[in-house]
């Protein structure tokens, strides 16, 4: 699910950024950006969860 959620958030912060890049449709684009730096840190922690309940 971590992987997921990596590719994901990925994905929403280069769509927020390329909005921002091109002045296009800027008021949604700070909402893309943050979601996908929210989801990457989110995944990040998810993982670490997964380790250490394998460990």
């Amino acid at each position: 699910m971590a992987k997921r959620l990596v590719v994901t958030g990925f994905g929403c912060f280069f769509a927020g950024i390329s909005l921002l890049l091109l002045d296009f449709w800027t008021e949604f684009a700070p909402i893309l950006t943050l979601g996908g730096i929210s989801l990457v840190v989110i995944a990040v922690f998810l993982q670490k969860g997964e380790k250490n309940s394998r460990s």
